[in-house]
């Protein structure tokens, strides 16, 4: 038994005092740098597909017609709701790129309309569901701050 345990001593690293249970909350390895865990680097931000907003945002792609017919709208009232909400909506991020104005409105404006599912609204506009739950809260919010106290 002595034997075993010496071999096992002997692959066995010892423990820093920055990787410890204690001090990282249960993680392990949760202070080390992504590339000494093993994994590389984690994926910050997934790829979605965005076709379908990229179509409808661009106008000679998506005719007047066929933006009405989705946005229930016409651009230039859509246009005009993303510059009055822009200031309340707008976030600035320095570590990637942050989901523009228009495209935090229009998923708003979708699930309040279409009544789809989160996860539905979600795989249209290529973001998560929380992201789109969160989006849905701010601009609610910023809509009922910004356009009635415009409207009194």
């Amino acid at each position: 038994m002595g034997i075993v345990s010496r071999s096992s001593k002997r692959t066995r690293k010892a423990p820093s005092s920055s990787s410890s249970p204690s001090n990282t909350g249960g993680g392990g390895e949760g202070n080390k740098p992504a590339a000494e865990k093993g994994g590389g680097r984690r994926v910050w931000v997934r790829e979605r597909r965005t076709e379908w907003w990229d179509r409808m945002r661009d106008p000679a792609a998506c005719p007047e017609a066929d933006f009405r017919r989705a946005f229930r709208m016409p651009r230039m009232v859509f246009d005009k709701l993303c510059d009055d909400l822009a200031a309340a909506v707008a976030k600035d991020t320095t570590l990637r790129s942050a989901i523009p104005v228009p495209q935090r409105v229009t998923v708003c404006l979708w699930r309040l309309t279409t009544g789809d599912p989160l996860s539905k609204v979600s795989r249209r506009f290529g973001l998560g569901i929380s992201t789109c739950h969160n989006i849905i809260l701010q601009v609610c919010a910023a809509l009922t701050t910004v356009r009635v106290s415009r409207d009194l």
